[in-house]
């Protein structure tokens, strides 16, 4: 199995520093890091983008693996909606996207189960959430409010479970922690945006992280460039790496929220600033959480699932595309529809991710197969035979990502819009994290985020 940070090692020699200048320095090469690097490059201002990794992308991570024709997705892979920044991006790119349809089907003693309304009752609570709810309270305490109203009993009561299970795979959030205002507002954006419209780059979703780089020299990327620290005063920034030092006039950060908040304790991955970012600003990322979502992608020697029947004796499907099993963990699946593989992917999200992360990549394989097992009917023994191999990355203990995607907590609302607001015109924050308009967690957040960065440092430099 693929270890759980493959291709994110950094080893880098012991060697002394140089000093280097640019006009602006980027950390981070993640979609909103290049994203910025692209727009600032295109208005002739000198940029350097400090990459952790050996490879750009941060949460956008795809494998390719001799004798698959399909990419491994380990980070993001869907494209959430007709979402300007990505659609463009790609038409502009030359770059193919696949519109996913189906339903979701559920698997249950070895068959396929006719799918029910869970998605519209789910939707029926999500549009009980109020933005302007004064004051805020967590999801669960929102949803103990419908438990308790009389009106709530007879018609959407009996699919919270789903919007419990919803929230934390699709938010990767916990119930106990994440807003109702914010979850109102994200869900106003999904609608937005079209939510229902889903894509996936079946030439793999890295192939955006190049469009955005295409027009970056190669000497504009630094990878395997750990930042330690951050010097800056108004106009001035000094960046400290352990191989580099880089003077400019501004930087655009675009560390993940897990990053940002994480305690520096001389493992890799937090920055010091110097002065720190300032009371404002550790309020603002104090609203925020970083959820947890874990996927284990499997690929088999036959896509075996293909040849379940329906209830009753149906026919066997060949379009499977999300699949839903009775499991306290592994609950959610999905296959490469519409390309056709022998391979499938198990995802879980939220707090029972975060515990998941203290097992070993080996003990999670066995956990899913079981839970697959159970729900389809096929013995372990046979699960194993069929197996040729399976890829996980631990993003909860990556040190350059620590966790997922963000979430706003309770009372944290306004927090993304304070995180995009100009340090004295010299610090710049992005990220999805930093998006105002609730569609954090998400690849065209990130890329807005960037866009919107760059802007504000053209503005500054004039």
């Amino acid at each position: 199995m693929g270890s759980a940070l493959d291709g994110d090692q950094v080893r880098v020699a012991a060697v002394s520093p140089s000093a280097e200048q640019t006009e602006v320095v980027i950390i981070g090469g993640g979609a909103a890091g290049l994203a910025a690097a692209r727009a600032l490059h295109d208005a002739q201002v000198r940029v350097l983008v400090l990459e952790a990794r050996n490879r750009m992308g941060g949460r956008i991570y795809t494998r390719r693996v001799r004798g698959l024709a399909v990419p491994v997705e380990l980070g993001a892979e869907f494209v959430h909606g007709r979402v300007r920044e990505t659609l463009e991006l790609a038409a502009e790119a030359g770059l193919m996207l696949d519109e996913l349809s189906g339903a979701w089907t559920s698997i249950e003693g070895g068959k396929l189960q006719t799918p029910g309304d869970d998605d519209w009752q789910i939707g029926a609570i999500m549009q009980r959430l109020q933005l302007d709810r004064t004051p805020d309270r967590s999801f669960s305490a929102f949803l103990d409010s419908l438990r308790s109203d009389p009106e709530s009993a007879g018609t959407v009561a009996a699919a919270i479970p789903d919007a419990l299970r919803y929230v934390q795979g699709f938010d990767a959030a916990d119930p106990d922690r994440v807003g109702e205002r914010w979850l109102a507002l994200s869900e106003a954006a999904s609608r937005r945006d079209e939510h229902d419209h889903q894509y996936r780059f079946p030439a793999g979703y890295d192939r955006l992280t190049d469009a955005l780089a295409a027009r970056l020299p190669a000497t504009a990327i630094r990878l395997a460039t750990v930042v330690r620290d951050v010097e800056w005063e108004r106009g001035r920034v000094v960046i400290h790496a352990r191989t580099v030092t880089i003077t400019a006039r501004a930087a655009i950060v675009t560390l993940p929220l897990g990053v940002l908040t994480a305690r520096v304790d001389g493992t890799p991955g937090p920055v010091t600033f110097r002065p720190d970012l300032g009371p404002e600003v550790r309020d603002a990322l104090d609203g925020m959480a970083m959820g947890s979502a874990l996927r284990i992608v499997f690929r088999f020697k036959a896509p075996f699932w293909e040849k379940l029947s329906g209830e009753g004796g149906g026919r066997p499907r060949n379009d499977l595309w999300f699949l839903s099993i009775e499991d306290d963990t592994f609950a959610v699946w999905w296959t490469s529809y519409p390309m056709r593989s022998p391979v499938l992917t198990a995802w879980v999200g939220g707090p029972r991710a975060a515990e998941l992360a203290r097992f070993t990549s080996d003990e999670l394989v066995e956990r899913a197969l079981r839970a697959l097992g159970r729900a389809t009917g096929v013995t372990r023994t046979r699960l194993r035979a069929m197996l040729v191999d399976a890829w996980y990355h631990d993003w909860t203990n990556d040190p350059f990502s620590r966790g997922a995607y963000s979430y706003g907590v309770v009372g944290g609302i306004d927090a993304p819009r304070v995180l995009g607001r100009p340090l004295e015109d010299t610090l710049f924050l992005a990220g999805e994290s930093t998006d105002p308009d609730g569609r954090g967690g998400s690849v065209h957040a990130a890329i807005a985020s960037g866009e919107r960065a760059a802007k504000a440092v053209l503005a500054t430099l004039g």
